[in-house]
């Protein structure tokens, strides 16, 4: 079995929801905003260029490279002291 050195740092699993959570109000401001300056079929044809599901999945990979990077940083020890070892020196 393992054992992690810096338990602590298990709490910043807690800013992943809080990121989706700023993320998606930010969307959701972004469409409302884009609804005020005009029409939708207007506005999609100022935007055109422009892709809407792009930001989504770079936010969802910065989230899996936020949470491998807070998992990394556990400092994983391994527990040595639950191996037999056997005196005699035979394998």
């Amino acid at each position: 079995m393992f054992r992690l050195a810096h338990q602590e740092f298990l709490y910043l699993f807690a800013l992943v929801p809080f990121f989706i959570i700023v993320f998606s109000s930010h969307v959701s401001m972004k469409k409302r905003a884009l609804k005020k300056f005009g029409q939708t079929a207007m506005v999609q044809r100022l935007f055109a260029d422009t892709s809407f599901v792009k930001p989504v999945i770079k936010f969802m990979l910065m989230m899996i490279a936020l949470c491998f990077l807070i998992a990394g940083s556990q400092g994983r020890r391994w527990d040595r002291s639950s191996k037999k070892s056997n005196a005699a020196g035979s394998i």
